[in-house]
């Protein structure tokens, strides 16, 4: 292998996956081909991370799930971390320019993460740098494979331009879409946004920045969407942005007041980061959809609703009431039913739209028949 060696088919790939998740797996399979590797990934640096949380964390990785964290858990541990911080995009970093070997085999590094794996080496390569964080490119090899040398470091730096390249087509990509979905939900009269796992956040419509300002329950400390059910909404969060294995987020309904009037009803799913077009520091991020509840509801909601779900009269009558913000009780009241009958209404409203609670079922109406801002 050299310097001058043909990296056509190889950089084609790159360029497919830039535009298709699908083609990850096959550009990945020939980087480590060509390169001679054992395992490759991408990961997010943060120089200046947050108080509590992480620096750096691996995703698209041949890692199994503990040794991805654990890449991030070692902390200062880490070798490659504080000195990921001083990289410029298209600056490699391998652990032979780190220490010598003698030294690096002794290491927390190399025993606890290295060695495990039946690995011995790595090279990261800074393929992108943002306002708050940083991707790069993890090559690594182990076995019997060789130890990096100067020479493979100079081809990998071959590729780093078309690898940088198509990383930024992908993320131009990501913020078309984002953008993009934004715009279509705002026609919707729903808000969109974007957080990390701690729900900080880093994109939204004009709508959910509306409704963040209009102190109703729904609102931004220190750039993090906070509720008065503050742990309920954060726990949908973190599982949305979970690994997989995890629950992939749900519904909350915001309210406001000491009278929990509801305000907002708040649908919360998986975001992935290389498609997003923001500066996710994990692997995933949150999508949050904001319906108002204080919405006029269309004219045609409750027939519609019926139709949709094959709901009977005095059940979509119902769901109408709950879809406007009424508890069960004040629903009951208005339609002169008792408390008993709203429940055993509800629980046929539940099996037919296959929900199990009311903030599900009022998130998957409003978005059924959207609602006029």
């Amino acid at each position: 292998m050299s310097a001058s060696q043909d990296y056509s088919e190889l950089v084609r790939r790159f360029y497919d996956a830039a535009i298709d998740d699908e083609a990850w797996a096959g550009a990945v399979g020939e980087l480590k081909t060509q390169l001679n590797l054992t395992r490759v990934a991408l990961g997010w640096f943060r120089s200046a991370p947050p108080p509590g949380e992480l620096a750096t964390q691996l995703l698209h990785s041949d890692c199994d799930l503990y040794f991805e964290r654990l890449f991030a858990e070692l902390g200062s541990a880490n070798l490659f971390i504080p000195r990921m911080g001083l990289t410029r995009p298209g600056d490699l970093l391998s652990d032979r320019m780190l220490m010598r070997r003698d030294e690096f085999v002794r290491t927390t590094l190399f025993n606890e993460w290295f060695a495990p794996q039946d690995d011995h080496s790595a090279a990261l390569i800074n393929i992108e740098s943002g306002s708050t964080a940083q991707a790069f490119l993890v090559a690594q090899r182990g076995g019997r494979q060789p130890q990096f040398t100067p020479r493979d470091e100079a081809d990998m730096l071959v590729l780093t331009p078309a690898l940088m390249h198509a990383f930024a087509i992908r993320r131009r990509l990501g913020t078309e879409r984002l953008h993009g979905r934004g715009l279509a939900y705002e026609r919707l009269g729903i808000g969109f946004a974007v957080t990390d796992a701690n729900g900080r956040l880093l994109f939204c419509n004009s709508l959910a920045e509306r409704y963040f300002s209009a102190d109703q329950g729904l609102l931004l400390s220190r750039r993090r969407v906070i509720t008065a059910q503050r742990t309920s909404l954060s726990h949908l969060i973190a599982a949305a942005c979970a690994p997989s294995g995890f629950m992939p987020g749900g519904s909350v309904i915001v309210t406001h007041g000491e009278a929990a009037t509801p305000t907002f009803a708040v649908s919360v799913s998986p975001v992935r980061d290389e498609r997003s077009g923001v500066e996710l520091p994990g692997p995933r991020g949150a999508m949050l959809l904001i319906q108002p509840l204080a919405s006029r509801l269309p004219d045609a909601f409750e027939s519609r609703v019926q139709a949709l779900f094959g709901l009977t009269a005095k059940e979509a009558s119902l769901a109408t009431a709950l879809s406007a913000g009424l508890s069960l009780g004040q629903a009951a009241e208005e339609r002169f039913i008792s408390l008993a009958t709203a429940r055993t209404q509800l629980a046929s409203i539940f099996r037919k739209t296959g929900t199990a609670q009311q903030s599900q079922l009022v998130a998957l109406l409003l978005r059924a028949v959207p609602v006029t801002p």
